[in-house]
């Protein structure tokens, strides 16, 4: 079930066949995600690349959402969350996180990530962000890139969750009437400049050509079968951190070893699997809001999974 309340649009999805649940928000506001994932290992960067400045803020963003929610035992005490992550996909800056399953959670931890919703407060991390993966932390510069996140912010905010919950349409209206007054107002400033240009990001890693749910089947598919591959959901590509890949998929691609691995994970979940692969979805990383949500909603079935790794494979 969905429901929207002015900027803030959210879908739930239930299953009997998860632990707790998990939610995923974001904003359409595009982050270099190798820049990302230097900032999320703490690792300074030997170039830098368009949209690195993005990325400090939005990992900035992330880490007031991680404080307020597992900062402390205290913090996790009255949240009931157990992982906060981030990600960068598809034009958008995602936050995701798993909660106890119980509506009070639910409500409770979207109220928390809508008051985090802060950009022009976010400098003090930014500045500390820019330090660590070695760019200039330019006041200016941050006005501009907090003036295009609070534009994004204003105009939508976009919640999937879904695990072991029972909720009904008119408590999920509820529920955001009363989260949508912890976002805060947002406002622009003057005094802005544009980041300075750096080199694009290109990688020699290969990778399989898939995007939305086609993304999430692919990597799930490969990360099982793969004995031990590492990878990773770019845009529009899966990148597979291992030389040795394209030697791997001739293997992989063959319609027999796709049925039998939809036939082992998929089938078993019967009617549960939509939500169970919009949750495995959001916990690994693999997706967007946009394409949780379309899990939730077009209810895929392992049929089609099956059919969706054969085309990508």
């Amino acid at each position: 079930m969905e429901a929207k309340l002015k900027n803030v649009e959210m879908i739930v999805g239930s299953s009997k066949k998860l632990p707790d649940i998990a939610m995923i928000a974001g904003i359409v506001f595009k982050v270099n995600k190798h820049c990302l994932k230097k900032l999320q290992c703490h690792e300074s960067s030997e170039e830098l690349y368009t949209g690195v400045e993005r990325a400090c803020i939005a990992y900035a963003l992330f880490e007031l959402v991680k404080e307020k929610m597992v900062g402390s035992p205290l913090e996790i005490s009255k949240t009931r969350v157990s992982a906060v992550r981030c990600n960068a996909l598809n034009g958008k800056f995602m936050v995701s996180w798993n909660t106890q399953g119980s509506f009070s959670m639910l409500r409770k931890s979207t109220g928390v990530f809508l008051s985090c919703l802060v950009p022009h407060k976010l400098y003090s991390k930014y500045a500390e962000n820019c330090k660590l993966i070695g760019c200039k932390a330019d006041r200016s510069v941050f006005n501009k890139l907090a003036n295009d996140m609070s534009s994004a912010i204003t105009k939508s905010v976009k919640i999937a969750a879904c695990g072991k919950i029972k909720i009904t349409a008119p408590k999920l209206k509820d529920l955001l009437s009363k989260v949508i007054k912890k976002c805060p107002k947002q406002s622009q400033v003057k005094d802005t400049s544009a980041p300075p240009k750096h080199a694009e990001f290109s990688t020699d890693t290969p990778f399989v050509k898939a995007s939305g749910i086609d993304a999430v089947v692919v990597a799930d598919y490969i990360s099982a079968k793969s004995g031990g591959m590492s990878v990773c959901v770019f845009d529009d590509k899966v990148y597979v951190y291992n030389k040795s890949w394209p030697t791997k998929r001739k293997a992989l691609k063959k319609a027999n070893r796709v049925n039998d691995y939809v036939r082992q994970k998929y089938e078993k979940l019967k009617k549960e699997f939509p939500c169970v692969l919009a949750y495995m979805a959001i916990t690994h990383n693999y997706t967007d809001c946009c394409a949780a949500t379309k899990i939730l909603k077009s209810k895929p079935t392992p049929s089609s999974a099956g059919t969706l790794l054969k085309k990508c494979m």
